[in-house]
């Protein structure tokens, strides 16, 4: 047993989603996510006896002094597990639509796969390798289902263990050169900040001799979000703080260099580093 998040409550949630097939389940709440970690990097429970709250001694198992741990709505002699509905951290916490005006459809166009496209097409005409998270496969633009471009590999590179792969197959766009990662992009248009920092995070945590450029891709309205979110101490007091690896590029700057890049034919000339004179890295130092 390990402790892998920290959830503020929101509120009650207005999700209707069929949970239990003969009653609407009772007891929903929204949530907002204040710390994730992987799994495989989660506090373990022992660890925690005496330092909290909940597990002040072994007494306290199995239940924690969880102050919600189980819905008292019972059918028969069961007793159900209360589920919360967490949304992204970015993301409204009590959401005024309905659950069908928040569904879209898997392959629908977007302002993120906008941006991953074209990153993906100049890593290809730069000769690289092209990876884009998993769950972004079957996404298109422009007629282009983004993982049928050539250059598109089926697997990660072998030289990573399964930790690295779980954390490293979500992230939004990679430039692969033989089994190295070159370049790694997060792209966080409405979506959660925080998340795509934590899977960066997690890669360098899990990788940390590899010498990876990375990049934040955001709105430019929401530079201050980015500069934020790489401030908070868990990434600032790395090693390396992630602020000083990681670029934030903003849409227009990106789009309008991508572009031009595409219209001179120069993508075949770049080094994977010209990046970086594009992006912006931010510094606790700044006043």
């Amino acid at each position: 047993m390990r402790r892998v998040g920290a959830l503020e409550v929101q509120g009650l949630s207005r999700d209707k989603k069929t949970i239990w097939e003969f009653d609407e389940f009772p007891e929903r709440l929204n949530v907002k996510p204040i710390v994730l970690l992987q799994p495989e990097q989660g506090v373990p429970m022992e660890d925690l006896e005496g330092k909290v709250d909940f597990y002040r001694s072994r007494a306290d198992r199995p239940g924690f002094n969880g102050f919600l741990r189980m819905s008292e709505s019972k059918r028969g002699k069961k007793t159900v597990t209360t589920v919360v509905s967490v949304p992204g951290a970015d993301e409204p916490p009590t959401g005024a639509e309905p659950t069908e005006a928040r569904e879209k459809d898997a392959t629908a166009a977007t302002p993120h796969t906008e941006i991953q496209c074209p990153l993906l097409t100049l890593g290809r005409d730069m000769g690289f390798d092209l990876w884009v998270a998993r769950n972004d496969r079957s996404k298109v633009w422009n007629g282009t289902t983004l993982g049928s471009l050539p250059g598109m590999v089926d697997q990660l590179p072998t030289q990573f263990n399964e930790a690295t792969n779980r954390t490293i197959e979500l992230i939004d766009v990679l430039w692969l050169k033989g089994n190295s990662i070159v370049a790694a992009f997060e792209v966080e248009s409405t979506t959660s900040v925080y998340s795509g920092l934590l899977r960066m995070s997690d890669l360098l945590a899990l990788q940390p001799n590899l010498p990876i450029d990375l990049f934040l891709v955001a709105p430019d309205d929401r530079r201050e979000k980015v500069e934020s979110e790489l401030m908070r101490p868990t990434f600032k007091l790395r090693e390396k703080p992630l602020a000083s690896i990681c670029g934030f590029l903003g849409f227009d700057s990106l789009t309008g260099k991508l572009k031009a890049i595409q219209n001179l034919g120069l993508a075949s000339s770049l080094k994977p580093d010209f990046l970086q004179k594009t992006a912006e890295y931010f510094s606790d130092d700044e006043s």
